[in-house]
């Protein structure tokens, strides 16, 4: 009995085997040929898989809308066939002006695309920075340093705070240089130099007029003969 019983046991474990491998496979060619259509080539498994190799960088990646823990903290996953693994997306905008649909809707279950930096997911100091994440309902399947999306730069908030470019003020009309010729009694003027003082164009100043007085040498020559007069008398008392 028990001869019996482990043939068609190990043919069971072999066909249940082969159904999982099969459906596995197939999962695995449905997987490759669903097209990305968020113009990137980028899967969000390959990042989920990988992420050492995209910290920091800006990555697009497309997913389904999953949980939302508010408006701008939510999840998305992959389309894995066994196992859907979940991305956390932290944004500093709404939900709606970030995520955009791959149809017409964002709703929970549909497809969607997103574009942040990834980065690893230290819980402390992304509330510290944005404020509650509010996913304790979650927070097993965020381990500390796996991977999760930050959106800070968003359309909205650039378009805020961008100011608008002032036009230039006007330069004044340039002044033209006169051209009107200037009048003849001006270039007379400026031609010829200007005429010297009468006074310096004279000639060599007459001689001064004489003011001296005849009287003292009248004078003079009385007291001349007067001691020559003397001179004689005493030389011919002499004699």
């Amino acid at each position: 009995m028990n001869n019996r019983f482990l043939p068609d046991h190990k043919v069971r474990l072999s066909l249940v085997f082969v159904a999982i491998l099969s459906l596995v496979q197939i999962g695995a060619a449905q997987g490759a040929k669903k097209p990305l259509r968020c113009g990137s080539d980028l899967k969000l498994d390959t990042v989920l898989n990988h992420p050492d190799d995209y910290f920091g960088k800006t990555v697009t990646v497309e997913g389904e809308m999953h949980r939302t823990f508010s408006d701008k903290v939510f999840s998305i996953e992959d389309d894995d066939f066994l196992r859907d693994d979940d991305l956390l997306i932290i944004t500093t905008a709404s939900k709606a002006d970030v995520v955009k649909p791959v149809k017409e809707s964002i709703g929970e279950g549909k497809d969607v695309c997103v574009t942040g930096v990834i980065q690893p997911f230290h819980r402390s100091e992304m509330e510290s920075k944005f404020g509650p994440l509010n996913i304790e309902s979650r927070a097993s399947h965020y381990p500390e340093g796996s991977p999760v999306m930050l959106i800070e730069n968003t359309k909205a908030e650039s378009t805020g705070n961008v100011e608008l470019e002032k036009p230039l003020p006007e330069l004044p009309a340039a002044v033209e240089p006169m051209t009107s010729p200037l009048p003849t009694d001006l270039e007379t003027k400026a031609e010829e130099p200007e005429a010297q003082p009468a006074a310096q164009q004279s000639e060599t100043p007459a001689a001064l007029p004489t003011t001296a007085s005849p009287i003292p040498l009248i004078g003079l020559s009385g007291v001349l003969s007067l001691m020559a007069a003397g001179i004689r008398r005493r030389y011919a008392k002499q004699r």
